[in-house]
């Protein structure tokens, strides 16, 4: 007997919103993206915290206290949030072509895939260029405050911030090329933008991997190889992308996966689907094993995949993350991704400095990192509204002979801090 088809995992349920966006992937990137935030607001102003922490739950016995300890680490691992960006990147990239493929449309999916990796370069590069000249632009103007405090935090991050003379030419090399091909950290004006060298390429993975395999039958096989593969080559990155990748053919061809299930299997998944107490225990214990150490990038990668896969096939999580203040969060999230580190630098550094006569360094971190989380959010939307939507539209307009890289409900996506998809 065949299973039966799993209806919710169609494009249209659950995760579409009236403007044709992955609503729950949204609001996953806005977490992740503050993940981000707080993993540097940790490092700039916090940095003796983790070792406080250990330190108060050391009455525990260790198992407990390393449950408490990872309960709360999780919150600021901007490294796991960039693994989450980049399977969501993969996805989203990879959505189109299959659906096109799935309509025997191959032509409009070559066409497709054409048009989106001449639009992939212009689509980063222009964000890039305002995040770089942001960065320039305080640093010139010596407003740049981190070196004062530095000593005064304990930071050894906010050290190595900004150690270099200022030069428009350079700021400019770096913008154009050098963040996609020789990008130095202690040179750069952003040292978040040590993603897009990996972006720009997972990008162009995807792309040529659906371009050969993506409508083929034997798809699977190959998957499974270029992962083996990838790992021998200790090309982790890609198989973050490669991950996406078969997340989306899964999502829009359910079927090639669950007719080779047991019906009793495909009816209990059916049933998981939609229990709270399931999604929520889940949601937990993956939050813990991301806050546990981890001295490989293995689990790292397994588990940014469970929680996309998550995100999108559990319903109760899927609405929880569709709600407005994460899918907010989404939407300023490229922007907030940018700016953060020139403001932390800059204002956040600066009012440190100036508190320091006045408070106790707890409630002086505690301050400053308020205001920043709320300072960043006004100027991620800002960001938003005058940088990252019109470099969808002037990528669009530099390639306008190839088709829009659209969502289903035929408006783009930019799901990505950092790493932003059309």
């Amino acid at each position: 007997m065949n299973a039966p088809a799993l209806q919710p995992l169609t494009p249209t349920e659950p995760v579409r919103s009236g403007a044709g966006r992955l609503t729950a992937f949204e609001g996953l990137r806005g977490v992740a993206a503050m993940m981000v935030v707080f993993s540097h607001l940790q490092l700039a102003f916090f940095a003796q915290a983790p070792q406080s922490l250990r330190e108060s739950v050391s009455f525990m016995p260790r198992p407990l206290a390393s449950i408490a300890t990872a309960g709360i680490e999780w919150v600021r691992d901007g490294h796991f949030a960039v693994w989450v960006f980049w399977v969501m990147s993969a996805f989203v990239l990879s959505l189109r072509f299959f659906q096109l493929a799935q309509g025997d449309d191959r032509t409009a999916a070559r066409r497709y895939l054409k048009g989106a990796s001449l639009r992939r370069y212009p689509r980063l590069v222009i964000p890039i260029i305002a995040a770089v000249l942001l960065g320039y632009c305080l640093f010139s103007a010596g407003l740049m405050r981190n070196q004062q405090a530095a000593p005064l935090a304990g930071s050894d991050w906010l050290a190595r911030l900004y150690t270099f003379d200022p030069s428009l030419l350079r700021a400019l090399k770096e913008a154009f090329f050098d963040v996609f091909y020789v990008y130095e950290p202690a040179k750069s004006y952003n040292v978040v933008l040590w993603t897009m060298k990996a972006e720009l390429i997972g990008s162009l993975f995807v792309f040529a991997v659906l371009g050969i395999v993506g409508h083929r039958r034997y798809r699977w096989a190959v998957y499974a190889v270029t992962g083996i593969v990838l790992l021998l080559l200790q090309l982790d990155y890609l198989n973050g992308f490669l991950a996406g990748l078969i997340l989306c053919d899964i999502y829009v061809r359910p079927e090639s996966v669950l007719h080779r299930l047991p019906l009793y299997v495909v009816k209990r998944i059916h049933g998981l689907r939609t229990g709270r107490v399931v999604s929520y225990t889940l949601l937990a214990i993956v939050l813990v094993l991301v806050g546990l150490p981890k001295d490989r990038q293995l689990p790292t990668i397994l588990l940014s995949i469970l929680l996309c896969a998550m995100t999108l096939f559990l319903l109760p999580l899927n609405r929880l993350l569709s709600t407005p203040v994460p899918v907010f969060l989404g939407r300023v999230s490229f922007g907030l991704y940018l700016v953060h580190v020139p403001i932390i630098s800059s204002f956040s550094c600066a009012a440190y400095v100036w508190l320091r006569g006045y408070t106790d360094a707890m409630t002086r971190g505690v301050a400053v990192s308020v205001a920043t989380i709320f300072l960043s959010l006004m100027a991620g939307y800002a960001f938003y509204r005058l940088v990252d939507a019109p470099a969808v539209r002037i990528s669009k307009v530099l390639t306008k002979r190839a088709p829009a890289t659209t969502s289903p409900g035929g408006r783009e996506s930019a799901l990505h801090p950092g790493i932003s998809a059309e």
